[in-house]
């Protein structure tokens, strides 16, 4: 039975019980493969070296498929006493509606702070908020956006060259490591990744996004209904989650890696 882990931010989590992600149809169409997704919203690379760190550690997969988050994303874990599993990293995330068995959606136990964009994101168990100390989260904030601001171009030519060594650092730990980017936001990163060696090891042409609005982008009315939360909201539906999965995922290396094929 292969294994495998799944990493990356919203684009891949499950965060509603109506929402399935794209990792949930892999179990459901390969069901002697084992589909653990670690995905967590409003994350970034370190949250994925964090992540990765713990399932080296702890568990044993044969393959890992790595969603690239945001170049801009500074994500830290914040201690939080009214946490009650504060001693445990990850635990189970349970989901309501009917999953197979082979489906795991993993939950971080930690608090998250999210610098980017401007904005201070905590992300909390309910009640927990009384722990925060804001106008130290705000003036940590400045600092990180500081670093960040002062000079945006190395900071994303930095992120995307280690996003580009991953495979070479960590293939060696897999029997296959894969990674693609979500979403290319500008010219300028566009440009960045195709010095950097491209936008996946996957064999696509375009990140994942860009692959569905250049294939399912020609009707606005249709792709900002159904196959997106809207256009003020880029996650992709359930809907728009099985389009990707059939069109994208399925008809890479990751496919070919699913269906026993050379890759």
């Amino acid at each position: 039975m292969k294994k495998i882990a799944v990493l990356g931010c919203s684009f891949s989590h499950w965060y509603s019980d109506n929402h399935e992600n794209w990792s949930y149809h892999i179990a459901r169409d390969f069901p002697d493969t084992e589909v653990h997704c670690y995905a967590h919203q409003a994350t970034g690379q370190d949250f994925f070296d964090y992540t990765l760190d713990y399932i080296l550690s702890e568990k044993s997969y044969d393959c890992v498929i790595y969603q690239v988050s945001m170049p801009s994303r500074v994500t830290i874990p914040i201690y939080n006493p009214l946490n009650p599993n504060i001693d445990r990293e990850w635990n189970i995330r349970p989901i309501k509606k009917a999953v197979p068995d082979n489906f795991i959606q993993y939950q971080i136990n930690q608090d998250i702070a999210n610098f980017n964009d401007n904005a201070v994101c905590p992300e909390c168990v309910p009640g927990s908020e009384q722990s925060w100390d804001m106008d130290k989260l705000k003036n940590s904030f400045q600092y990180f956006h500081s670093l960040n601001s002062s000079t945006p171009e190395y900071f994303e030519r930095r992120y995307i060259r280690h996003i580009q060594n991953l495979n070479k650092r960590y293939a060696k730990l897999f029997d296959k490591f894969f990674w693609y980017v979500h979403k290319i936001s500008s010219v300028r990163e566009r440009r960045l990744l195709d010095v950097g060696g491209g936008v996946n090891n996957i064999g696509q042409k375009y990140g994942a996004f860009n692959f569905m609005v250049e294939k399912f982008g020609n009707d606005p009315v249709k792709f900002f209904n159904e196959i997106v939360l809207g256009e003020d909201d880029v996650h992709l539906s359930a809907y728009g989650n099985k389009l990707l999965y059939e069109n994208y995922i399925l008809k890479s290396k990751i496919g070919d890696y699913l269906n026993d094929k050379p890759v």
